[in-house]
């Protein structure tokens, strides 16, 4: 597997030009057993509760675990490459790499990290609010071949993790998780969503 990181890399979709998240879509015949030799994208957004070396540290975390995951799923990405902060996504830049690569599929992945208020156990007896860190994910999956959109997932689509654990029969008995859980939660969502269960 080769590794890259890239400091511009532009990856857009049709609306992606600005760097503006996918719209929700998943193709009708969209099926996981398609992906057989992906590259992957990663991209960690600016933060302001991080420093520069907290990221990077978040950055190997996170994309090692990612690797590890396909790895388990018997996937494992015929390249990684690591999108520069801020860099906008397109992608035409996305699909010419991965066609260099002779991956079958690119899969983009977009993490954002902040500290904001939420309500957590919506839709149970108690539900509350907290001010909380939500790692939020959104991933794109294109066909190699033809450049195809297959399956789009927005941030805020099931795809968020918070780093309090809500106990919401006793809300005071919510727990705050460690990095490693978190990035174990934000992984497992992730690839049971490309990949299913």
């Amino acid at each position: 597997m080769r590794r890259a990181p890239i400091a511009v890399l532009l990856l857009a979709t049709a609306c992606a030009t600005t760097g503006a998240p996918p719209q929700l879509m998943r193709a009708p015949d969209y099926s996981a057993r398609e992906i057989r030799q992906p590259a992957l994208f990663v991209r960690i957004g600016d933060s302001h509760d991080l420093s520069d070396r907290e990221r990077e540290v978040l950055a190997a975390s996170y994309e090692g675990a990612l690797i590890e995951a396909f790895d388990e799923r018997g996937l494992p990405p015929t390249d990684v490459q690591r999108v520069a902060p801020g860099a906008s996504f397109e992608s035409r830049s996305a699909l010419a790499r991965a066609r260099e690569v002779r991956a079958d599929y690119a899969i983009i992945v977009y993490l954002q990290v902040e500290k904001r208020d939420a309500i957590l156990c919506r839709g149970s007896r108690r539900p509350f609010s907290a001010t909380t860190t939500v790692w939020s994910q959104a991933v794109q999956v294109l066909r190699v071949r033809d450049g195809t959109p297959r399956l789009a997932i927005p941030p805020g689509q099931g795809l968020d993790v918070t780093d309090i654990e809500p106990d919401c029969a006793n809300p005071r008995r919510s727990r705050l998780r460690d990095r490693a859980e978190m990035i174990a939660s934000a992984i497992e969502a992730l690839t049971d969503r490309v990949l299913g269960r």
